[in-house]
């Protein structure tokens, strides 16, 4: 019996010494999680997916993360692009978002990022362009979009810069805002150095009778033209009117989308 018990001791030992042995060997050898071997592994940044929209930009980003159909949607944009045509695609970009990048701004560089999927046209077939959104973060889903326009017939619309500046409710009182009258001061003296013209349209949500949205766009829209008389432009160097309520490009049933209706559109044309 003393024999059998010797022995039932040297196995619980030796299973004891294989089990610590093992436990070492997990925690504290050289490629255990933790140790100087592991912190120069890089870490995986975050890659903003596209679940809502055919093309998405992070934010401060121009590179597009594009869904599944985006082929199928480019290659109907394509047939659209007959003689006398043209691509228009403009990339947007919020005041809020920091641009580091080679491009005059973010906005173009997400408009050039979009060109490139479009090589088969030529470059009198496509133009891009940036625009800048004033008084709304832009959702990452928003941050472009494509036109094909009628270059035969529209000549004047040699578009160099761009944006919105966005209204509150039933209101005028906008300019109350830094970003936007930075922005302002730069059209004026881009105006006066180089020549051309602005155009400003207003626009309003659909609360209200049509016509008093009319006069509420124009009022909007001259609140615009005053300030930029105010820096040394001249009125006739201005284009101004009113779409009141009928061009909304957002829903007006939700707050949201009438907040982005709420908006003057300004354009530098040479």
């Amino acid at each position: 019996m003393r024999n059998v018990g010797v022995i039932v001791v040297l196995i619980l030992w030796a299973w004891l010494g294989l089990k610590m042995c093992n436990d070492y060997a997990a925690c504290c050898s050289d490629d255990a999680v933790g140790t100087e071997n592991n912190a120069a592994v890089p870490i995986i940044s975050k890659v903003a997916t596209c679940k809502d929209g055919l093309v998405c930009f992070a934010d401060n980003s121009c590179e597009a993360t594009y869904s599944e159909s985006f082929e199928q949607f480019r290659d109907s944009l394509l047939a659209l692009v007959s003689e006398g045509k043209q691509l228009r695609i403009t990339g947007i970009y919020d005041s809020k978002e920091k641009y580091e990048g080679e491009a005059d701004n973010l906005g173009y560089c997400r408009a050039e990022a979009l060109g490139s999927k479009f090589t088969s046209l030529s470059n009198n077939q496509i133009s891009t362009a940036g625009q800048l959104t004033m008084g709304r973060k832009v959702g990452i889903a928003d941050r472009y979009s494509f036109e094909v326009i009628d270059i035969s017939a529209d000549q004047s619309s040699n578009v160099s810069s761009a944006t919105l500046i966005y209204f509150p409710y039933n209101s005028t009182n906008k300019l109350a805002d830094n970003e936007i009258e930075i922005y302002l001061n730069e059209v004026a003296t881009t105006i006066k150095d180089n020549g051309g013209k602005v155009k400003l349209v207003g626009h309003t949500d659909d609360k209200g009778r049509a016509v008093k949205n009319i006069e509420l766009g124009q009022r909007r829209a001259n609140v615009i033209a005053d300030y930029l008389m105010g820096q040394g432009l001249l009125r006739s160097q201005i284009m101004s009117e009113s779409k009141g309520e009928s061009e909304p490009v957002a829903d007006n049933a939700s707050e949201v989308g009438r907040a982005k209706n709420r908006r003057v559109e300004l354009q530098i044309i040479k």
